[in-house]
């Protein structure tokens, strides 16, 4: 289970690359292009600063107890991690087994607080999306924002300076924390009837061990595989 000293705040940024399609391509990220946590907590720990972490796989613990062993911290708010894929990720419209229409996830180290799915320790993070339009390998083009389920209508391009509590700025928008969260991070289901109340946003609900199908902690195969089971929204 994570402890006050694991803490973290997520602002997530991510690359897709528009300049081929590589021989192999990975479903999960596969560079780190930049790195800038903000002051706080674990920014001088090993065991939580090494942005490598963030590529590959991630490590699910479940609903109960979460795995840090895949965690990188962003320190305060306004901490960043921009990360590249080896193919571009295509806008895809929603389906039945995909009502939002989610192209990507960024995975953290959420899990339900004493059990209960309605009420999760997460500390949910901005998303940012840009595609490689120049082909320098370089994230410097146009960021798009991926509109959370608390933020209000924005239009779909937007870069513009916020404030966090903190006071710390970048781009994006402002998340206040009496929006969807308390005085500690724990996150309430607006529903509260066990439906997926928020969304939209980097660690929000747990990731579970890899090959467990059913949520209860124990995995159902031995053989799943993560390219697929940590694909699937």
């Amino acid at each position: 289970m994570r402890s006050p000293a694991s803490r973290r705040s997520l602002a997530c940024l991510l690359l897709a690359q528009a300049s081929g399609v590589c021989a192999a391509q990975s479903p999960f990220a596969t560079r780190v292009l930049e790195y800038t946590p903000s002051p706080g907590q674990n920014v001088g720990h090993a065991a939580f600063n090494d942005p490598s972490r963030a590529l590959g796989p991630p490590v699910g613990g479940g609903t109960s107890a979460a795995d840090n062993s895949k965690v990188v911290t962003l320190g305060g708010f306004g901490g960043s991690i921009t990360l590249g894929f080896d193919h571009a990720i295509i806008d895809r419209p929603p389906t039945a087994t995909n009502p939002t229409g989610a192209d990507l996830i960024v995975f953290g180290n959420a899990f339900w607080a004493g059990g209960n799915p309605d009420l999760r320790w997460a500390e949910p993070g901005v998303i940012e999306v840009s595609r490689d339009d120049n082909t320098n390998g370089l994230a410097d083009d146009t960021w798009y924002v991926v509109r959370g389920s608390h933020l209000p209508q924005v239009p779909q391009q937007s870069y513009a300076a916020v404030t966090f509590e903190s006071g710390a700025t970048r781009s994006g928008y402002r998340i206040e924390d009496g929006a969807f969260l308390g005085a500690s991070p724990v996150l309430q289901n607006p529903l509260g009837s066990g439906l997926q109340g928020a969304y939209g946003y980097a660690d929000c609900a747990p990731t579970l061990a890899l090959g467990d199908f059913d949520g209860d902690g124990t995995p159902d195969r031995d053989d799943a595989d993560p390219a697929w089971f940590y694909t699937v929204p």
